[in-house]
Parts: C-alpha cells; structure tokens; sequence
C-alpha cells in the first residue's frame, strides 16, 4: 500500500480514471475498498463459472508481507490444479485422501514457501 499511500499524498485523484469512485475520501482505506468492491463485481459478472475471489493487500517494500502473499497465491493455484487432477481431493470436512500417495494440504504449503525466496 506504500506506493498507493505515496500517490494519494501527492494528490493523486482515483477519481479522474474511474469515474465511479465519486467523490469518496482518496484515502488508502476507501480507494483500497473501493478496488476490491470493483474487482469483485467484475469478477460475478464476467466469470464464466463459480469460483472464489481473492483480494490480497500487501507492500512491494516489506518483503516479508509481499512474501506472505505470493506463498498464499502459489499455494492455491498449486491446490487447485491438485485437485482439478484429482491427485488431491478438495479440503472439506471429512474429506478423505484418494490414495496413501495423494498429496496433502501441507505439503502444497511447505513446497510453495520454497519456491518463493527474495
């Protein structure tokens, strides 16, 4: 959010771009709110099936957060193309594993921090 922050500050106007934001506060809090709103919108309308929608704030200064967020991408990306191949069943209570082979949850987790390092 930092450089977001840096060009509100600087009298950047959400507004001149997205005419729709009106004349909300150009504050980190509602701009941020209002792009996930929009995105989510536009997410229900133009998906052409029912999928989850995620929205993830992060820093492109504090590695660490940024981190968090591509291993919180990563890992679900890998999951779902996991159970699209059905080596692994979706996380639903009860769920049972398809074979002492299938891949588990953790694993997802442990090999997509790995990949990601800065």
């Amino acid at each position: 959010m930092d450089i977001l922050k840096e060009r509100l500050d600087a009298g950047f106007r959400v507004e001149t771009y997205f005419p729709s934001y009106g004349r909300a506060p150009s504050d980190v809090e509602n701009v941020t709110k209002y792009f996930r709103n929009k995105f989510l919108s536009d997410h229900d309308q133009l998906s052409t099936r029912r999928r989850p929608f995620y929205f993830y704030q992060t820093s492109v200064i504090d590695t660490q957060v940024t981190r968090s967020v591509v291993n919180a991408v990563c890992e679900g990306i890998l999951q779902r193309c996991l159970e699209n191949s059905r080596v692994l069943l979706p996380q639903e209570e009860g769920a049972r594993w398809q074979s002492e082979h299938a891949i588990k949850p953790d694993s997802v987790r442990v090999a997509c921090s790995e990949v990601v390092e800065f």
